[in-house]
């Protein structure tokens, strides 16, 4: 492996060509080739993100290139067999969430990974953003108590496209749900032992609102609200412990702490954190990844992790169609 890793993307659509140019500034790499059989998409990420060519398939793509790594960003559908082939072919791989359709989907990926010795990283962004990070060092260092309950809720208006199609992995709790679920395991460290849902369809067949309640390890309640019928964007974690709470609301920003336990916190306090929203979270994921690659070890944010959420997905899916709470294992 050279210092400068050559780069492959698979999806070049909207994503795809977004992520590409943080590649660059997260670390030393070459941007070889880009597969996806929109012409004009392959088109564009060679015109502006500076790929040296373009493939209408990615099994092209990775039988003629030379690759170290691939940037996976194509539609949830295609995710785990991009990542199986790339895999097979020895190339690490960073892969959008969900990373697959459903927890067994998730497992034959890490297995892949495992088998092919490569680094596997999914892109939960949202712990790289310096909101959510603040409210993870107030709960480990204990600002909050021992930890009682989790309210929080992502959404948005309808999606277009295929984002409305079930069988393409389609719907806001694959789409936005996912980053949530991970969001409370992150901050919590806790496992999941069961799931309660109710949820509304859309008339396209996807999810449209889904409400449920992940019971944690320690007897923890974790509340969610995941919708895509909602005229604005939200995005918050709250978090309630025996000594106060805090909440941390992207892409405001805006960082809100309570506590009994911590004498500047005694009275309500609203911190706004400084900076992008947006960018210095995909540089800070992406060089990760790179660094991951470089020092032959485990990504921060795993394959294992991101089965973990499908899990819940599956189990929130499950409950609200019978109508019953869902038991969790442990894998």
């Amino acid at each position: 492996m050279t210092d400068r890793l050559r780069i492959g993307l698979i999806g070049a659509g909207q994503h795809g060509r977004y992520l590409s140019p943080f590649l660059r500034e997260a670390g030393e790499v070459e941007l070889v080739a880009a597969a996806d059989p929109s012409e004009e998409a392959r088109g564009r990420a060679v015109r502006e993100c500076g790929y040296g060519s373009a493939y209408a398939g990615y099994a092209e793509m990775l039988a003629r290139e030379a690759l170290d790594a691939v940037l996976v960003a194509a539609p949830h559908h295609l995710l785990a067999p991009a990542c199986q082939a790339a895999l097979a072919r020895g190339c690490h791989v960073f892969v959008e969430k969900p990373m697959a359709l459903n927890a067994a989907e998730g497992r034959q990926v890490v297995a892949a990974a495992e088998a092919a010795g490569k680094t596997l990283m999914v892109g939960y962004c949202l712990r790289f953003n310096q909101v959510r990070l603040a409210l993870k060092r107030l709960v480990d260092e204990g600002t909050l108590g021992e930890i009682s309950a989790v309210v929080c809720g992502k959404g948005s208006k309808p999606w277009p496209g295929w984002l409305q199609r079930p069988d393409l992995g389609g719907g806001q709790m694959m789409f936005l749900g996912s980053h949530l679920i991970d969001q409370v395991f992150w901050l919590l460290g806790k496992p999941a032992e069961q799931v309660y849902a109710e949820m509304t369809l859309a008339a396209t067949g996807v999810d449209e609102t889904s409400a449920f309640t992940v019971r944690l390890a320690g007897g923890i309640r974790a509340e969610f609200l995941v919708s895509q019928a909602v005229g604005v964007g939200y995005d918050f974690v709250e978090v309630y412990g025996q000594g106060g709470r805090a909440r941390a609301e992207w892409p405001s920003m805006l960082l809100t702490v309570h506590s009994s336990l911590v004498p500047a916190y005694q009275n309500p306090a609203t911190i706004r954190v400084l900076g992008d929203s947006h960018k210095p979270m995909y540089v800070a994921e992406l060089a990760e990844f790179l660094a991951a690659v470089r020092e032959g070890r485990a990504a921060a944010v795993d394959g294992k992790e991101a089965v973990r959420a499908l899990a819940v997905i599956d189990a929130v899916f499950a409950s609200a169609r019978a109508g019953q709470p869902i038991a969790l294992g442990q894998g």
